[in-house]
């Protein structure tokens, strides 16, 4: 195997039924490619000791496109809607596959838990032992927090109804908390596939999502605020998921035809995306489902969205999503400052997009190194029973052993 096939090999996810959407993995990596960016950016607008660049030309340009990168969360939304949605409509409205709450269930906590964990536990030793933070105890200096009780808050996914605020031992995890919510109403919600009447189900759908809207939702206001960051203000865009499984379903019987209309419709919605986020111009929920639905129709669209290398790191987002941020932080303290000067407070010159590119670089090898270790292994659907089976292979007797016991009991 050559090394570029043996590397794609190992980046590369496991699926746990056998079902790979190539698709799904290429949006999965435009999402999180949008929040890496724009984190970036903002880390580089901090360390210039401002919030944005207001320069005009090409730079005012790109200052605006990725200010609209926050936007990644809403697209892994959409794309939890779809996946998890799919095999409960296949069951609910045509009767295919077996779905079972108890499987779903312990297959989001077998899958999910033991990266989340561990990165919990990587994040509250970093503020212990480089930052001065406290386990239990305050130690007299009001902005060392106390670890172990936001730790336990945010392992159980409750950090903001408990302390009003994200996660202070992983602050993009709040995210994480809107998506455990839609996992435990999703198996209710899915129930509208059992209405046969298309129009009746679609319409349902869309007049939940329209209703949604209504919400006050990340208006600078305390209730807005409080709306943004549960599930009442983002399911509408899991909802969008939804719409897409029903017209995978219904309309491409789970085998989407190709077309080059697509690809013009799609360069066109993708490329108005930013646009629409930051003006409202159209509502964003429908202008996504456009946009997820020309990568499964155009054929130019659909060969680079599965691109096996993009694939590959779209695979991994759910590890750069949990440690982008602190490595984002680390590198611009402790490296790039120190070594190239904080970037100019008016200008970004070439040198500071280099800098960036090599931070950007930086993140996805480390990423990629903690995905290898930490998220895949939990990928497979019987890795419980393969690590009790190692925990008892020291106990268990040799094979050889137990043969000759046998027969001496027979004697």
């Amino acid at each position: 195997m050559r090394p570029l096939d043996w590397l794609n090999d190992k980046l590369t996810r496991v699926t746990s039924n056998n079902r790979f959407l190539p698709e799904i993995d290429g949006l999965r990596f435009v999402a999180i490619m949008s929040v890496l960016v724009f984190h970036l950016m903002h880390q580089t607008f901090f360390s210039a000791a401002q919030a944005t660049w207001t320069g005009g030309g090409w730079i005012g340009v790109v200052n605006r496109l990725v200010n609209q990168g926050y936007f990644g969360v809403q697209l892994f939304f959409v794309i939890s809607g779809f996946i998890l949605c799919l095999p409960m409509a296949e069951h609910n409205l045509m009767g295919q596959g077996q779905w079972s709450l108890k499987k779903y269930l312990l297959r989001r906590v077998t899958r999910l838990e033991p990266p989340y964990i561990a990165n919990l536990l990587i994040m509250s030793a970093i503020l212990l032992m480089a930052h001065g933070w406290t386990l239990g105890g305050n130690a007299g200096d009001p902005e060392k927090a106390n670890v172990l009780p936001h730790a336990l808050a945010s392992a159980i996914y409750l950090h903001r109804p408990i302390y009003g605020c994200p996660s202070i031992i992983n602050w993009v995890a709040w995210s994480l908390e809107v998506e455990v919510q839609f996992y435990l109403v999703a198996p209710l919600l899915a129930c509208v596939f059992l209405i046969r009447r298309r129009l009746l189900r679609v319409g349902i759908i869309v007049a939940a999502m329209a209703l949604l809207t209504l919400l006050p939702n990340n208006d600078r206001t305390y209730w807005g605020e409080i709306v943004y960051h549960t599930l009442a203000g983002q399911l509408r865009y899991f909802l969008v998921g939804f719409l897409l499984v029903d017209i995978y379903l219904c309309d491409w019987q789970g085998n989407p035809t190709k077309s080059r209309i697509w690809d013009l419709i799609g360069l066109l919605a993708w490329g108005s995306l930013p646009l629409c986020i930051a003006n409202m111009w159209v509502p964003s929920p429908a202008w996504l489902l456009v946009c997820y639905i020309s990568v499964f129709r155009g054929p130019v669209l659909g060969r680079i969205f599965t691109n096996r290398w993009i694939t590959a790191i779209g695979g991994m987002c759910y590890t750069i999503y949990l440690y982008h941020s602190t490595m984002l932080w680390h590198l611009e303290k402790y490296v790039t400052v120190p070594l190239f000067g904080p970037p100019a407070a008016d200008q970004m010159a070439m040198r500071d997009l280099l800098v960036e590119a090599g931070e950007l670089l930086a993140v996805l090898i480390a990423s990629a190194l903690l995905f290898v270790t930490l998220e895949k292994p939990f990928m497979r659907r019987d890795w419980p029973q393969r690590f009790w089976g190692f925990i008892k292979r020291p106990f268990a007797a040799p094979k050889a052993q137990v043969e000759l016991e046998e027969v001496d009991a027979r004697k």
